[in-house]
This record gives C-alpha cells, sequence and structure tokens, in this order.
C-alpha cells in the first residue's frame, strides 16, 4: 500500500475513533512503529492530528474541513440508522427539504416509494431522484459548491424563500448547547437558515461527532428545531435541554 493511501486510512480511523495508537495500525498494515510515526509527523503537519504518547488524538477541528467523499464514508450503519428513523416523520403528499449533508442524503433510500414533492440544494441527491415515479423535484438553482457538491448562494436561498415545505431534514457541522448550530462556510449557514425558516418542522440528522461542537459561522439557535436524530446515547444534560426547548430527540444507538 503507498503511504497516501494508508494516510488517508488512518484520516478516516481517527474521524471515526477519534485515536489511535501505533501499535494498532503497525499490526493491521504489516510495518514498523517508525513507518506509522512518519505517517503521524506528516498528518500533523496537515493540521489533521496531535501527537500521544504511543499514538495520536484528531485535531478539535478538523473534522469540519475533511472533504465530502471522506465524510460520505464514514458511519454509513450510524447514518442509515437515523435516516431509517427520519423517515418515519415522512408521509405520501408532503413537500420537503433534503439538504447537502452526507447524512441527509442516505434518507432518498428510505423513501423513493412515497409521493412526494422535493426540493433540494444538492447535486447528488437530484440525479439520484431524477427517474423515481410518484417524487417530483425542485432545485433551488445557485452557484456550485464543488467541495460540498452541493449549490448555494443568493439564487439558491431566493427560490427556497418562494417555497413552504412541510418538513425540512437537514444536518449542521456543530451543535453546542450555548451557541446551537454552527457551520463551516457563511453561505452553508445561510441557505440553512432560510431553509428553516420556510419549514413548518425541522428535522436535524446528527452523528455523534457533531456534539459539544463550534464551527465558524453561527447557524441558529437550537429553538429553531423540531426534532434531532443522532446515533448515540445523549447526556443528561442534552436531554433536558431538549426537553426545555420542547424538542423531540430520538437515539438509534
Amino acid at each position: 500500500m503507498l503511504s497516501l493511501e494508508r494516510r488517508d486510512e488512518i484520516k478516516s480511523a481517527l474521524l471515526e475513533n477519534q485515536s489511535i495508537t501505533v501499535s494498532e495500525l503497525s499490526d493491521k498494515y504489516n510495518v514498523s512503529f517508525e513507518t506509522i510515526r512518519r505517517d503521524f509527523d506528516e498528518l500533523e503537519k496537515e493540521g489533521f492530528l496531535t501527537r500521544t504518547y504511543g499514538g495520536a488524538v484528531l485535531r478539535k477541528h478538523v473534522r469540519q474541513d475533511v472533504n465530502y467523499n471522506m465524510l460520505s464514508n464514514l458511519f454509513i450503519e450510524n447514518k442509515q440508522r437515523i435516516v431509517h428513523k427520519a423517515s418515519e416523520f415522512v408521509s405520501s403528499g408532503d413537500c420537503i427539504f433534503i439538504d447537502h449533508s452526507t447524512t441527509v442524503f442516505q434518507l432518498i433510500h428510505e423513501i423513493k416509494n412515497l409521493k412526494l414533492t422535493i426540493m433540494s440544494n444538492s447535486i447528488k441527491v437530484l440525479p439520484e431522484l431524477s427517474e423515481i415515479p410518484g417524487i417530483d423535484i425542485v432545485s433551488t438553482g445557485g452557484t456550485l459548491n464543488k467541495e460540498l457538491y452541493c449549490l448555494l448562494g443568493n439564487t439558491a436561498e431566493k427560490t427556497v424563500k418562494n417555497f413552504y415545505m412541510d418538513k425540512a431534514f437537514l444536518s449542521c457541522r456543530a451543535i453546542d448547547k450555548q451557541h446551537g448550530l454552527s457551520d463551516k462556510f457563511e453561505q452553508e449557514a445561510e441557505i440553512r437558515r432560510t431553509i428553516i425558516d420556510n419549514a413548518d418542522s425541522v428535522y436535524l440528522l446528527m452523528d455523534h461527532t457533531k456534539f459539544d461542537k463550534t464551527a465558524f459561522v453561527r447557524t441558529c439557535d437550537l429553538q429553531k428545531i423540531t426534532c434531532i436524530i443522532t446515533d448515540h446515547l445523549l447526556s443528561d444534560a442534552w436531554k433536558e435541554l431538549f426537553i426545555s426547548n420542547d424538542i423531540s430527540y430520538y437515539e438509534v444507538e
């Protein structure tokens, strides 16, 4: 295996587990401890990890900078459990929004048999649904963000403002008790705010790595969310916060 391939796999392992040891990687790839230490040195220079005694830990804000394709391959089973639960809230005849996040993308596989009107800014979602009978598709239009595989900007926001949706299914880069939802890019946060304002109910689909973190741009307060579905057991503090703000929550561990 080439060193670049191995380092990509180390990145994925760190994103999933938050930490990793030299010895387990040495065994996995059948290479020396020194080879793994060199990999760690290079990844530390990239700002991806922090070296520890005998291993490494993921840098705090790294997940916000990982490319779409790598995120798409993380926590697949967890994402499928999340969207399976989310699909219970979709009914034939609904007008819904599906955003560009890798978790929400999985939802389309659960709802293809329903009669729906779906608006999306994801260029991954649109072709997946283009030949499905019973589903009408509305694209937001806008400027293509090649990193996120989605349409953003003024055109996208103006389109969303002209439609009112029964339900919106979305995610965000981070969620914090004090600061609410946040995202990496300003335009990403802006379109999510617009979606939230134009939907009767808002379902936030979140994997466990996004809790108790903040990203660069504030998106909205927690009070804007109707329901949160996540792949882990929530702390008592989070549960109390959701209950006090009349937010439904589901743990699909």
